[in-house]
């Protein structure tokens, strides 16, 4: 195999599931410093490969469900798939197992490949261990990649032992300016400390898994008010135009120190404002693990998904799960709750993510490690 392959990338949605491959996409170049890769992805969750260094080009799918005329959407996707079968890639790295992408990778030709298996386990696809780490089991499946490239076993396992867990996300001085400008426009100074919260978040154009990962706007509205009744902080509000309506229920009673940017601005100048924060509180959606690549403090609730499996790595990063016994039950696929109604999330209670959330502000961490950190993770209460 030649020392500079060409590699395409496959992750369709959601924006976090894409940043938590940006480590396997490291691994590659760290592999094959010389290696041309590109990714393929979706427009919801394109922004979070946006400026990544180790990214030759980005191919960006447009979903025709989101379009009151979809055949020009078709007809885009079906021009980014004859271009890419044109490409003559060495290998396609698919993060995907439904058999859409199985028959989408056999179409574009490519001399190999590696995809997680829906089914049976093969030579080309692996499965997925639900008590792994995500990146975990993405770096697995590229060391299982890199291996039908002609890599050696002992020389990957060298190459994975202590590297860095931490997701790619790189800030550019325009959208610095622009996260200056809205603090600036907000009222608010360089001296000011910051908490950014995320009371939104699950809504995708896949699915709609709101109930099952949002904590609730009453639990945010009282964490907030406490929060500015114990500390001296400006809160900010993070989240898409669909969480306009649960940031509103958050701001009731906390006017003055509250101000809500869910849906005033895009995905990438809200993270340069979050990078800025000294800590970001937050439930399993996109912006925890844009917090995460970010190294910003982070504290997240955590229902039906796992705080072991999805939290970002990091030492300065705190996951509360649900203190229900059936918690977590989804990893990949959500199989129904025992319960007539999704009720894991309401059993953390305030207190025990208070309790983080102000011994942070009180101590705030030094840079902290990017590593798994199962010690970070607590049941609620």
């Amino acid at each position: 195999m030649t020392q500079a392959p060409h590699i395409l990338v496959v992750k369709y949605n959601a924006l976090g599931d894409l940043l938590n491959i940006t480590p396997s996409i490291r691994f590659i170049k760290k592999v094959f410093p010389h290696a041309d890769i590109d990714v393929l992805t979706g427009e919801w969750s394109e922004p979070a490969i946006r400026h990544n260094s180790y990214v030759r080009n980005v191919y960006v799918l447009k979903n025709p469900r989101q379009a009151s005329k979809p055949f020009p959407r078709l007809w885009s996707n079906a021009r980014i798939f004859w271009q890419l079968r044109g490409e003559h890639y060495d290998a396609v790295l698919a993060f995907q197992k439904s058999s859409a992408f199985f028959w989408l990778v056999r179409l574009l030709g490519p001399r190999d490949h590696m995809m997680y298996a829906k089914g049976t386990p093969s030579a080309h696809r692996s499965p997925l261990d639900e008590s792994t780490h995500v990146i975990s089991n993405a770096l697995d499946l590229t060391r299982k990649l890199l291996a039908r490239l002609g890599c050696k076993d002992e020389s990957l396992e060298k190459s994975l032992l202590g590297m860095d867990l931490r997701m790619d996300w790189t800030i550019v001085p325009s959208e610095e300016a622009e996260a200056e400008k809205l603090l600036n426009q907000i009222g608010i100074r360089h001296n000011d400390i910051l908490v950014g919260c995320v009371a939104g978040g699950g809504n995708n154009p896949a699915r709609n898994e709101s109930l099952m990962r949002q904590w609730g706007g009453d639990q945010f509205r009282e964490l907030v008010r406490r929060i500015l009744h114990s500390t001296k902080v400006h809160v900010i509000l993070f989240g898409a135009v669909h969480d306009k309506e649960v940031s509103a229920e958050v701001c009731r009673g906390n006017e003055g120190g509250v101000f809500n940017l869910a849906g005033c601005t895009s995905v990438r100048v809200a993270a340069a404002v979050m990078a800025k924060c000294r800590l970001v509180i937050t439930n399993d959606t996109g912006p925890m693990h844009i917090a995460g690549a970010l190294g910003v403090p982070l504290v997240a609730v955590f229902g039906a998904t796992g705080a072991l499996q999805k939290l970002p790595p990091g030492t300065n990063f705190f996951g509360v799960q649900s203190p229900l016994e059936c918690s977590p039950c989804y990893y990949s696929v959500f199989k129904g709750c025992i319960y007539p109604t999704i009720r894991c999330m309401a059993a953390v209670e305030v207190d025990t993510v208070l309790d983080i959330v102000l011994r942070l502000l009180a101590n705030p961490p030094q840079t902290g490690r990017f590593i798994l950190s199962p010690e970070n993770v607590r049941r609620g209460k």
